[in-house]
């Protein structure tokens, strides 16, 4: 569109011409007599502003965008985003970058593919310390003695989101993708045009930071209102046969819990919450496509409990709490599930796997939300039925090959093969979590664990099909091999580093407890006579690992869960092979080791080497 005058009058008109360059219409312009002497604006870049410095483009890692970016202060590198973006501010030197203060050092050296010796010394802003000095910051508030909630145990909510929820209403429970999302007026051409990944996490869903916004008029749905009825009177019928089963005190079914806790704005805000605030510990649902519409009640209800935990100190919390056993026996006593575990042979179903991931959130909220007796039960009990019910499934051997491009990308496939992958890792960590804590043999083995490991989080995160397609394609997405055959690696004779490619933060996690309970399982036998050198030569080839992992994180490392303190955990592993001796099941005190719900003995532990050099 050109702005000209036309004849003598000085009449303007605006009109069109493809062959009318910028350049002729400035030179117009510098003899307009109606211009009157004002300054020209200066040029300014076309389309749209680019996403990513060079370095975080080659690197298909995420820029914040900053001057210089995180990334690139990470790295120590020159951030070129200035000139992505057509700004005279000029690169930020190495010198000024280190200047910023002493919490930001460099991470590594500019090959990302150099592994280095296991090391502790490297540390940066938003990662937590690599310190040679033990340091367990999150594990002496994980095992703090009285530590009864989840937000006690994982640490409270930083963000507040309850005024803007972000939900999906308009995918069906099949995973239809939401059209909306598929429109990209403007930006697709620039995405198809652009070599720079970081463009993909406009579109990345993120509870803090991206969140897309719903239709105000869902806080008044009656759809959700009915759904809310039909959950209150299963939930009455469940409470009544509960009360007739029960021997001890149950919490009441109360009109308060009816009308109070359970209303549609509370709905909308506890599942906000549970995604903002616990989902990145357990990211096994997909958040795009969750709709409160249609997914089960059983884990509608469980999402529900979670989220509301994180609702302290409002009387809701309370409330939610006095719900646990009620949800646990409404999960638990599913017909689908008791089903799954009666059959030899179970065909699973459409709803299969919302069962298993309902029973899995139940186990956390009664693990680290409803108390110790609470947490024992489910360990002695509940949690066997969740194994036993993915054993079934097949999830232990579950394949995501949408993943890789052995199939042709076909996004719901994608997004519950993936779901699969994740629910069947999570109940294996918690099993670890089992061993490692409070001494319970294994249910889960290491061996069983022959499906693939989880796929990149932002491909998971991703809002349309698109843009996941796009993510897996751009970081040469590559089939990773299965748990099992990792451990075996770790372990061998000859190892590569080259071998774990494309590792992830809950990936490393995952090896990581898999190296631990694969300790407990030889200290119970004589085998640990023979093995405890090639135990230790896996946990230092580990550590190399996580310490190539860390050169390559963007910022999205900080919102990884608790699993980014995994180098706390190789710290307590390490801490317990040097205090424990060579032989024998004893723990902290040297003592025959036996299952219990206490973490005592274990925290003053930490504590007592707490700041200490580890060999």
């Amino acid at each position: 569109m050109k702005l000209c005058m036309l004849g003598n009058d000085f009449t303007g008109a605006t009109f069109v011409i493809n062959t009318f360059s910028d350049h002729a219409a400035r030179r117009h312009s510098k003899s307009c007599p109606m211009r009157g002497g004002r300054p020209m604006p200066q040029p300014r870049p076309r389309g749209k502003q680019k996403q990513s410095c060079d370095s975080c483009a080659r690197s298909k890692r995420a820029c914040n965008q900053g001057r210089p970016c995180e990334g690139c202060q990470l790295n120590n590198i020159p951030c070129t985003y200035y000139r992505s973006t057509g700004s005279s501010d000029g690169p930020q030197p190495l010198q000024a970058m280190q200047d910023l203060g002493s919490s930001i050092q460099p991470l590594h050296d500019t090959a990302p593919t150099h592994f280095n010796q296991p090391s502790n010394n490297a540390t940066a802003s938003g990662i937590p310390s690599q310190d040679p000095k033990m340091q367990f910051s999150f594990l002496l508030h994980f095992t703090k003695p009285g530590t009864k909630t989840l937000l006690d145990f994982f640490g409270a909510p930083t963000v507040s989101s309850m005024s803007t929820p972000t939900l999906s209403t308009s995918m069906s429970s099949s995973l239809m993708p939401n059209s909306s999302l598929l429109a990209f007026p403007d930006e697709l051409g620039d995405f198809m045009q652009s070599n720079a990944l970081p463009i993909l996490d406009d579109f990345i869903w993120d509870g803090e930071f991206n969140n897309l916004p719903i239709n105000s008029s869902l806080r008044s749905s009656s759809k959700l209102e009915y759904r809310l009825q039909e959950l209150i009177s299963k939930l009455s019928v469940t409470h009544q046969r509960l009360s007739d089963l029960c021997d001890e005190d149950l919490p009441p079914f109360s009109e308060e819990i009816k009308t109070v806790l359970f209303t549609v704005p509370n709905l909308i805000d506890f599942t906000r919450l549970f995604f903002d605030h616990w989902y990145p510990n357990c990211p096994i649902i997909h958040q795009p496509t969750y709709n409160l519409e249609t997914v089960s009640l059983p884990l509608l209800f469980a999402v529900f409990l979670i989220g509301a935990a994180y609702s302290s100190p409002r009387d809701t919390a309370a409330l939610a709490k006095e719900c646990g056993a009620l949800c646990e026996e409404f999960v638990f006593e599913n017909e689908e599930l008791k089903e799954m575990l009666r059959s030899d042979q179970y065909s699973e179903k459409s709803t299969s796997l919302q069962v298993i991931q309902a029973a899995f959130l139940v186990s956390v909220l009664r693990n680290w939300q409803n108390g110790e007796l609470a947490r024992k039960k489910m360990r002695n009990g509940r949690y066997c039925d969740i194994v036993n019910g993915a054993r079934a499934l097949g999830y232990n051997s579950s394949r995501n090959l949408y993943a890789t491009g052995v199939c042709p990308f076909n996004w719901l496939a994608y997004i519950e093969a993936e779901a699969r992958v994740r629910v069947m890792t999570l109940i294996y960590l918690v099993d670890c979590h089992y061993t490692i804590f409070n001494k319970y043999p294994p249910r889960v083995m290491s061996s069983e664990m022959i499906g693939d490991m989880p796929s990149s989080e932002e491909a998971y995160a991703a809002t349309d099909a698109l843009v996941c397609e796009g993510y897996l394609l751009g970081t040469n997405e590559a089939p990773r091999a299965a748990l099992a055959t990792s451990l075996e690696w770790l372990m061998g004779d000859e190892w590569n580093p080259v071998y774990h490619y494309g590792l992830t933060t809950l990936n490393l996690f995952t090896f990581l407890n898999s190296l631990s309970t694969t300790i407990f399982q030889l200290k119970s036998t004589s085998l640990w006579v023979y093995n405890s050198a090639r135990i230790s030569q896996a946990l230092d080839r580990w550590k190399i690992l996580w310490d190539s992992y860390l050169k390559q994180v963007g910022p999205d490392f900080t919102r990884s869960g608790f699993f980014k303190n995994s180098l706390e955990f190789w710290q307590l592993t390490k801490l317990l092979l040097k205090t424990e001796g060579n032989t024998g099941q004893t723990g902290p005190s040297g003592k025959a080791e036996t299952p219990s719900d206490s973490m005592t003995e274990i925290n003053a532990l930490m504590d007592k080497f707490q700041g200490v050099t580890i060999s």
